[in-house]
């Protein structure tokens, strides 16, 4: 089983950051890097003909990376979404909200957190 991160090419620094923070977590599941939008709908296409319940943890660096997400809404609804967003704003967490994550987080430095939520996610999926 692996877990998908989607980390765009683009999220500079912050994503860095959330990758490193992952990749250090001592998690017994192997990790698929994700970089562009259209290579995660390929991934999300792919996956729903598998046997479902993926956890997939998404990075909204940004308010418009927020939006290109939700427009892959469908693609997203097998996943045990984790989704770290840009800010605690209301308006950004309606938007997540709208797909459903069973975890978010604004960004933020660290992300120890995310660990221990990803190892219970992958404690049931086949």
């Amino acid at each position: 089983m692996k877990i998908a991160i989607f980390v765009h090419k683009a999220s500079g620094e912050r994503g860095r950051q959330l990758w490193e923070s992952i990749s250090a977590c001592q998690l017994p599941q192997s990790l698929l890097r994700i970089q562009t939008l259209s290579a995660l709908k390929a991934h999300l296409q792919k996956a729903a003909a598998g046997c479902g319940g993926q956890v997939l943890l998404l990075l909204a660096e940004t308010q418009g990376r927020l939006e290109e997400l939700t427009e892959l809404g469908a693609l997203l609804e097998d996943s045990r979404l984790i989704l770290v967003v840009p800010d605690g704003e209301p308006a950004t967490l309606s938007m997540a909200n709208t797909l459903f994550p069973r975890f978010f987080t604004p960004m933020a430095e660290r992300y120890d957190d995310l660990c221990a939520v990803i190892d219970r996610m992958t404690a049931n999926i086949c």
